[in-house]
């Protein structure tokens, strides 16, 4: 076990060596897709670490144990929204621009303040949790202690989309996300590899909490190393330049974008565990994981193509921009297709390899690579309408998708489980890709779908 571990974090931290000489010009189709592929090396190893943790910590806590870990880190990054404050989105679009007109004091203010902010914001956020959980005791039963031991995740996830959101506003979208995406992933399977061989059949979701919280530690500090890197010399040292009322004013609706499309993803998790047993919640979250495996290529250019759309349309290249959103979302549809072909007819034994008390996730399992499919079909009209200050359509698509979700969280877990959850998931992904969509072409001519613009409708595809 320890030769096998020792394995992975090594061709991991390789494939991301490989990946952080990638560079150029950020707005340049070459750049774009040389990005992406150095992403794709990045979540390959993600992929990878991810599998044989998910694998290990099924096998050793099998669907009750599992399930309650899983719900603690979902309860996690669902708190961890409120504390970003909406900071990622805005810090690639804003760096962006101010790199271009080299306005280093702006750049040195506005990463001054994120950190402030959220910082102060994940105290609140977790002493507001811990008092609720405590005098509440919800979560009950043994969903109670993974969740307060899961609440040191919240500042840790806030800090790193800071640094994320300014690392890929300055085009190193690679290096930015290598401590989340593969050195973090990396470190849980190590600590919680050694934590269950020391412990024995005392290892439990809460030590499997304990390893999560070690491993956003160590993203954390890697992190920041690779920021002072990656800042110029110029911003390191200019007066920092607040314009703390137009931030303010600008985060806002992506506080509530950041809200409801976390809490749409969440919610059944979430559902699934007030309303069903913690087994119901690991046979879910085994299929959840493995359907994650289907937007890999959709996750890998997304990173790459932020900071690209705003140079585009910034230097007014609308033709370029609309070339290059149509090549992407075609590519990565074709890629999406193909894995998910496989996971639809190879449910069963892509279960069987976490345990056979996961097979009751096929249905599950199908429900959500289709929705991936379908959502991803619909291109990245989302990111687009980010990128072009266009948040607040965004946030409203979310907000009435996550209602359809909730709604069919609430009426189909209960009944049906893990098969309910997947089929309120799968519903909102599609929901939101499809409004959003439309929204994006009605308003900016912009046609984010894979597929060719339909007859009647003009031609915004060039």
């Amino acid at each position: 076990m320890t030769r096998f571990l020792a394995a992975l974090v090594i061709n991991g931290l390789t494939s991301v060596v490989r990946g952080l000489s990638l560079g150029g010009q950020i707005g340049d189709r070459a750049s774009v897709f040389g990005q992406g592929a150095g992403n794709a090396l990045l979540n390959g190893t993600a992929f990878v670490v991810n599998f044989a943790t998910t694998l290990l910590l099924s096998r050793l806590l099998g669907p009750d144990g599992f399930g309650a870990y899983a719900f603690a880190f979902s309860l996690a990054l669902l708190l961890s929204v409120p504390a970003r404050l909406g900071f990622t989105t805005m810090l690639v679009r804003e760096i962006t621009e101010y790199r271009l007109s080299e306005s280093w004091g702006s750049v040195r203010g506005i990463l001054r303040r994120a950190n402030q902010s959220v910082l102060i914001a994940s105290v609140v956020v977790c002493a507001v949790a811990a008092a609720y959980f405590s005098l509440i005791g919800w979560p009950e039963g043994d969903l109670h202690r993974p969740s307060l031991l899961a609440l040191p995740l919240v500042p840790l996830i806030a800090v790193t989309s800071v640094r994320q959101g300014v690392m890929q506003g300055f085009g190193r979208v690679v290096l930015g996300r290598a401590p989340e995406t593969a050195i973090m992933p990396a470190v849980l399977l190590v600590v919680a590899g050694v934590l269950s061989l020391g412990l024995g059949n005392r290892f439990s979701a809460s030590w499997a909490v304990v390893a999560a919280d070690v491993s956003g530690v160590v993203a954390v500090v890697v992190g920041i190393v690779f920021l002072r890197r990656v800042l110029p010399a110029e911003a390191r040292s200019s007066t920092p330049d607040f314009e703390t009322r137009r931030w303010a004013q600008a985060v806002r609706p992506l506080i509530v974008l950041s809200l409801v499309s976390t809490a749409g993803g969440q919610l059944p998790t979430l559902l699934l565990g007030a309303f069903s047993d913690p087994s119901e919640v690991g046979i879910y979250n085994v299929a959840f994981r493995i359907a994650g495996v289907l937007p890999f290529l959709l996750i890998a250019m997304t990173p790459a193509l932020m900071p690209a759309v705003v140079e585009l349309r910034t230097l007014e290249r609308h033709d370029e921009l609309q070339r290059l959103l149509t090549r992407s979302a075609r590519i990565i549809l074709l890629f999406t297709a193909l894995i998910g072909l496989v996971a639809i007819a190879f449910a069963t034994p892509l279960l069987q390899i976490f345990g056979s008390e996961f097979e009751g996730g096929e249905t599950a399992l199908r429900v959500l690579a289709i929705g991936h499919i379908a959502s991803i079909a619909c291109g990245l009209p989302g990111m687009v309408l980010m990128m072009t200050g266009d948040a607040n359509a965004m946030t409203m698509t979310f907000l009435a998708t996550t209602v359809v979700t909730l709604a069919l969280a609430v009426a189909l877990v209960p009944g049906y489980g893990a098969s309910g959850g997947a089929i309120a998931t799968a519903a909102g992904l599609v929901a939101s890709n499809a409004i959003m969509s439309v929204i994006l072409y009605r308003r900016r001519g912009i046609y984010a779908p894979a597929l060719p613009l339909p007859r009647g409708l003009g031609s915004a595809e060039r």
